[in-house]
Order: structure tokens, then sequence, then C-alpha cells
């Protein structure tokens, strides 16, 4: 058999089983002022670390005290995902430069646009989320102070790890695959009609 025979079998069997090159572009929401980010922009697949700070104020006239008003009580960040790339988990870290009132609880939420998953009333730890819908073209992570059993300020340096993938999807066929196709069919056709006639009497 000749080299391009070879050849067009390399090509279409990777049409199958490689993935696709993506990226993952993260914009910082008008809620964070914490300054530039350096991981904030287009990135590959793979694990990506952001980090920030928020704070503000607890108040209200009787416990539970929101959590909601100040300088930063909130920041949102927004993954917008390119065809062939998956986020599959988003670790957040809030345990670093705790401080506020007694009884200081976080809210963590995600956002596929299909729907949102909000978690509150969270004691700082560490939390992993999943997204509801991972196959989205955009994901919102939000991070923000939620209530307390005392008024007062609170503060805390939080950071993300997001982990996205490149998955299979499919693609239109380069003109030089679809060559290699009709040239596949015609030298099968041919090898047909090479075979020997069998015959029984």
């Amino acid at each position: 058999m000749s080299i391009q025979f070879y050849r067009c079998i390399g090509f279409l069997s990777a049409l199958f089983v490689a993935a696709p090159a993506a990226a993952v572009t993260i914009t910082e929401g008008v809620d964070y002022v914490d300054g530039a980010n350096p991981n904030v922009g287009t990135v590959d697949v793979g694990i990506t670390t952001i980090s920030g700070t928020i704070s503000g104020d607890c108040t209200g006239a009787i416990a539970p005290f929101a959590c909601t008003t100040g300088a930063d009580p909130r920041d949102t960040f927004t993954f917008d995902l390119a065809v062939g790339a998956e986020i599959v988990g988003i670790e957040v870290d809030l345990v670093s430069g705790v401080s506020g009132p007694a009884g200081f609880t976080l809210e963590l939420g995600v956002d596929d646009g299909g729907g949102a998953a909000v978690f509150s009333n969270l004691l700082p730890g560490v939390y992993a989320l999943v997204p509801l819908d991972p196959l989205v073209s955009a994901i919102t992570l939000e991070i923000a102070g939620y209530d307390a059993d005392a008024g007062g300020p609170f503060s805390v340096d939080w950071t993300a790890t997001v982990e996205a993938i490149a998955v299979n999807v499919p693609t239109p066929l380069p003109l030089s695959l679809l060559a290699c196709a009709a040239g596949l069919t015609m030298f099968r056709r041919r090898a047909n009609r090479a075979e020997p006639e069998t015959r029984v009497d």
C-alpha cells in the first residue's frame, strides 16, 4: 500500500481521538476592586488560581447582622469557555486573613446561566463547587459576606482554584481530510473489483 494510504489512516484516526485546543477567559466583575489579578484574561485549559479580598461591615438592628455593606463585600468573576472547554471543578479557600464579628459567615455561588447554586451561612473553610452544567459558554463565581451574630467590620483573603479540561467536540472536516476519505473509499472499491470470483459448480 502507498504511503499516502497510511497517512490518510493516521489523519482520520487522529480526528476521532484528539481533543481540540481550548481556553478560558476570566473576567473580573464590576465589584472586584482589589487591583490587577495576575491570572485574569485568557488562560489555557488546566489549573488556574485567582485570588482577592472581600471586606465590609455587618450591620443591622438585631441579629443576624447582614454582612453586605462596606468597601468591597462581594467579588464576582466570569469564566467564558471556548468551544471544547469544560470546567470540572472550582475550589475556594476562605481560611486566610479572616476577621469579623462573632458568628461571621460567608456566601458562595456558582451560576452557569441555566441555574445558580448558592451556598449561604458558610463558616471560613475550603469548599469545592461543581457547576450544575459544565458544558456551557460561561460560568460566574461569587464570593461574599453573609451574616454575623454581632455588628462590625469583616475581611477575608480568598483564593479560587479552577480546573478546566478540553473535551472532544464535533469539528468540520478540512478539505484535505475529506479528500483523504474519498480516496480511501475509491481504494476499497478497486480492491473489491480485484477480488477473484469464486464459482461453485
